[in-house]
């Protein structure tokens, strides 16, 4: 609908819950690792409450009319998952590929281990505006792919990968810049900092290249139904260049804990080519055609 504004505050509320809840079970209750996973629990579920309580309001252009299970439209069921599907299987190949090589990961010792746990951490942050653009490309896009304007869907996914791209330099600059104090705050090792400081750059060499149209492009796609050749790209990728050289590098050629975000590079080049591709070639408007 376009309406982020109300996904917005129900989030903030829900992590605000959340952290309120975590203060509360550990240090007053003190149910320790039992009380962090309670408290998401307890904050998701207000929070689902809280969205099908806004998708009620009538003076929304969708709402819902009814949870009763015989008035299931199941044309409509029958769309969704043909979008829902493809697009879980790939991120499920992706989490998958993610604790196979956080297994490899740990074969190189604690620095590798932390140097990958500091880089997740600040990876969620450091992307913040490629997937925020990400987001606003898959409303506008499926807005204008439903209204058959394609020649918008066009502009805008344009418009959005460009502002994605600049955002996305503005932003780990900064980071790169401020970088050395930033990893001083985990108080890390010298030899861990040292990888931290490797492994960040590589990350912000990425960022600032080919992840835009790795991760915020697709979107584009899956807007407009075309959900499959992500879910194909991804878990090629995955499995040749991510998992599969990060092996060939580490043991083959001898390289060692930094083959991981070398071959983690490769599968994201090997993202943006395809993408790519598949925008240029107009495939994916054909999926719109209902």
């Amino acid at each position: 609908m376009g309406n982020t504004k109300n996904a917005m505050v129900n989030s903030f509320v829900m992590n605000i819950i959340n952290i309120v809840g975590n203060a509360l079970f550990i240090y007053m209750i003190h149910l320790g690792a039992f009380g962090v996973g309670l408290s998401t629990l307890l904050s998701r579920v207000i929070a689902t409450i809280t969205i099908m309580i806004m998708l009620r309001n009538q003076n929304l252009s969708i709402t819902i009319r009814s949870y009763k299970f015989w008035d299931i439209d199941l044309k409509m069921i029958k769309s969704i998952f043909k979008i829902s599907i493809p697009a879980s299987l790939e991120n499920s190949v992706f989490q998958i590929g993610r604790i196979i090589l956080t297994s490899l990961i740990a074969m190189f010792g604690t620095s590798a281990i932390t140097a990958n746990a500091v880089t997740g951490s600040l990876l969620n942050v450091a992307t913040i505006p490629g997937q925020a653009l990400g987001l606003a490309m898959t409303t506008v896009v499926a807005q204008c792919v439903g209204a058959k304007e394609f020649e918008q869907a066009v502009k805008y996914s344009k418009h959005l990968l460009k502002s994605s791209w600049l955002y996305m330099f503005l932003f780990n600059f900064g980071i790169f810049i401020l970088l050395k104090p930033i990893l001083s705050l985990y108080n890390l090792s010298e030899e861990t900092f040292s990888l931290s400081l490797i492994v960040m750059i590589m990350h912000i060499a990425g960022w600032i290249t080919v992840w835009p149209m790795s991760f915020t492009l697709p979107n584009t796609f899956r807007a407009a139904g075309d959900v499959k050749y992500p879910m194909f790209i991804s878990a090629i990728s995955m499995v040749v260049f991510r998992i599969g050289f990060s092996y060939i590098l580490a043991y083959g050629l001898g390289i060692g804990v930094l083959s991981v975000w070398i071959a983690m590079l490769m599968d994201w080049t090997f993202r943006c080519i395809c993408f790519y591709w598949r925008w240029k070639s107009n495939k994916w408007k054909q999926y719109a055609v209902v």
